[in-house]
């Protein structure tokens, strides 16, 4: 007879039949009332997945990747390295847990602060927004980092440097934008998917 974990795999693994409920069995309360919210839909993952299916993906990393949603879901259905960035302990933890449990051994999960990570390693990006949370209340995974304005601002600036450090041709996939305006040297290639105008391709130029 199978464990719970092995259902739960089959069901998740089921690219054409899972939902958002789905991969929430998991997430204890209060991360699965953030759901709507803080992780990426799993019908945006599904065409974050096919669109990747049509790339050379080397390597994909996912900044702020929170309890490892779409991280785990990109690796479930490729064969891709795929590495979730994470700065708070509970969520990289949560994350990591689950990444042991269904032995996905081209999955690593990582408790770091993004705006201080190497992206430059990887050919494809993702960002959900990854700042908003510095700068507003609504919908906050938590009160443990600090929240202001000025910080957002600053940070942004930051994570424009980080795009800047991209090798030519790399890909950023952004859900709802990063929080600014894309740099000058990166073009937008394409929209993925028919469910929403706010997911999107850039790559870095060859200047």
């Amino acid at each position: 007879m199978k464990d719970d974990v092995s259902l739960w795999k089959e069901k998740i693994t089921n690219v054409k039949n899972i939902t958002d409920d789905d991969f929430d069995l998991i997430l204890p309360e209060p991360l699965r009332l953030l759901s709507p919210y803080q992780w990426t839909s799993v019908s945006v993952i599904k065409s974050i997945s096919e669109y990747l299916k049509t790339e050379k993906v080397t390597s994909f990393v996912d900044l702020g990747s929170g309890p490892g949603k779409l991280a785990i879901l990109l690796s479930l259905w490729n064969s891709f390295p795929v590495t979730g960035v994470e700065i708070r302990k509970e969520l990289f933890q949560f994350a990591d847990f689950w990444k042991k449990k269904l032995d996905i051994g081209h999955l690593k999960f990582l408790q770091r602060d993004f705006l201080n990570f190497d992206i430059s390693l990887y050919s494809h990006v993702y960002c959900f927004n990854p700042l908003y949370e510095q700068m507003t209340g609504r919908h906050s995974i938590d009160e443990s980092l600090p929240k202001s304005s000025m910080l957002y601002v600053q940070n942004l600036i930051r994570l424009k440097e980080k795009f800047k450090e991209l090798k030519p041709g790399t890909k950023i996939i952004t859900y709802y934008g990063f929080g600014g305006r894309m740099p000058s040297d990166f073009k937008r290639i394409r929209k993925i998917g028919s469910s929403s105008d706010e997911l999107e391709v850039w790559e870095k130029l060859r200047i």
